[in-house]
């Protein structure tokens, strides 16, 4: 099933275009790197799809309400937020839900045989099932497994984001973005930052992400690994 089109996209900061009419499409759970050298234009592409920049032209299209994350070259926290509280922030919308699924339950409960039960179970129905779905159960332990895979020790966990080494705070990026449950992730030298071990760790978690991914990255072996297509 296609998720994502893009058609004829040009771009220009000068005379001379960056992209000239790139057109492509993006199935759900596919793995696609996106190569070429320096200066091609990879990022700059990355960033139309994000939204970041406006094209010139040319049409990109989400379909069936999918949704999109992407991995910001520069890191901007609030002042005083802490580690785990920016990395919970993507998962907030599984939260909602499992708040939702509580408070259907519990109205279920009070209704007894009521007139309104009926339609509080085929509520309370759908949002399980959209939980089940994300896997949004054990949002803790999703955290916890996430910033361990990628190098943070739990003393750090409280620690203001703003006194966070420069790597580090590229890091938590890196892990907000494979927290959100979003459709599809644009991943821009995602193991950049990162040493062998939480490189290794990063691979085996996106080969078992169901999410559409496109990524720029100059680890070829990285890419080979991962990359369902070129």
């Amino acid at each position: 099933m296609i998720l994502f089109t893009l058609s004829e996209i040009p771009k220009y900061f000068s005379r001379d275009p960056v992209l000239d009419g790139v057109s492509f499409q993006l199935s759900r759970g596919e793995r696609v790197a996106l190569v070429g050298p320096n200066g091609s234009g990879k990022t700059t592409l990355l960033n139309i799809i994000s939204g970041q920049f406006e094209a010139d032209g040319g049409e990109l299209q989400m379909h069936g309400n999918g949704s999109l994350a992407f991995l910001p070259q520069r890191p901007g926290f609030p002042d005083g937020t802490t580690l785990w509280e920016l990395a919970m922030e993507p998962l907030e919308p599984l939260r909602e839900m499992g708040r939702r699924a509580e408070q259907l339950a519990s109205e279920i409960a009070e209704d007894g045989e009521g007139p309104g039960r009926e339609r509080l179970e085929e509520e309370f129905d759908l949002v399980q099932h959209r939980l089940q779905e994300l896997d949004g159960y054990h949002l803790d332990y999703r955290v916890e497994r996430v910033l361990d895979g990628l190098g943070f020790e739990a003393s750090s966990y409280q620690q203001p984001a703003e006194q966070l080494s420069g790597g580090q705070q590229n890091r938590l990026l890196l892990a907000r973005l494979l927290l959100d449950p979003a459709d599809l992730i644009l991943l821009d030298e995602p193991s950049n930052h990162l040493d062998l071990e939480a490189t290794e760790w990063l691979e085996q978690h996106l080969l078992g992400c169901r999410q559409t991914i496109l990524m720029v990255s100059h680890d070829r072996q990285l890419l080979d690994r991962l990359a369902t297509r070129t």
